[in-house]
Parts: structure tokens; sequence; C-alpha cells
């Protein structure tokens, strides 16, 4: 399957990759938003228990826990002081585009597609008939 994808011309592996990122680009999108909501969900019952006493001291925030626990906070912030000298120096614009350059190689054309298929699908979203509504139930409803 893949020689098969690999031995098409670029014009249909690009149409490929449109018509795959225009499909599964709102099935990512969801995923995410309800894994999102879920860690929220995980969070906030967390810092609940740990109010009511379960996960610690009767009272305490899950910020106060952590302030008790200040050696695990500072190796944390150190951690995220080397990444961001890390993110500091990859993220400057002629370092980024060698990388992206770099690791795209022959599959240009695949990730382009899938990009344009992904902002193709957000833009030609359309509500009325995500919904299952056609135009007469539309116009009935404005009346």
């Amino acid at each position: 399957m893949i020689i098969a994808f690999a031995n098409l011309p670029n014009r249909a592996q690009f149409v490929t990759c449109v018509s795959i990122g225009a499909s599964v680009f709102p099935l990512t999108i969801k995923t995410v938003a309800v894994t999102s909501l879920v860690t929220l969900a995980g969070f906030v019952l967390a810092e609940a228990l740990h109010y009511v006493g379960m996960l610690g001291d009767f009272g305490n925030a899950i910020t106060e826990f952590l302030s008790e626990s200040e050696t695990m906070v500072k190796s944390l912030q150190r951690w995220i002081h080397r990444q961001r000298k890390i993110m500091r120096k990859q993220f400057q614009l002629e370092e980024l585009l060698k990388t992206v350059y770099k690791s795209l190689g022959k599959d240009r054309v695949f990730w382009a597609g899938l990009g344009v298929g992904a902002i193709a699908s957000v833009v030609l979203d359309d509500k009325k008939t995500s919904q299952g509504l056609d135009e007469n139930a539309v116009k009935k409803l404005k009346l």
C-alpha cells in the first residue's frame, strides 16, 4: 500500500492527503477536546479530594502540598529552565526551517496535503449539514 502511494505522481499524492486530512482532522479535534475535558475533570476531582483530606491534610490545596515538597519543585523548575533554553535555541527561524526541511524530506507533499485538508475541513465546515438540517428545515426554523 505504501509502495503504491509512493509510486503515485505528486498531484495524486497531494489530493489523496487532502482528502485524508479533511476527514481525519475533525475526529482528531474531537478526541483532543474530550481528552482535555477528562484531564481537567481529573484535576478538579484531585483538588477536591485533596481539599477534603482524602489525598492530604484537610483544608489544604494542592499548591500548599507542593510547597511542602520544595526539592521536587526546585528540580522541576531547573528542568523547565533547561527546556526553555533548548526551545529558545531551536525556535530561531533558521533552525526551525532547517529542522522542518530535514524532517520532511520526501514527504513534503504528504504533509502539505494533510495540512491543506485540515484547514479546508475547518474553513468549509457547514454547521447546517453537519447537524443534519437541510436548507428547507433551516428556513422553517427562521420563520
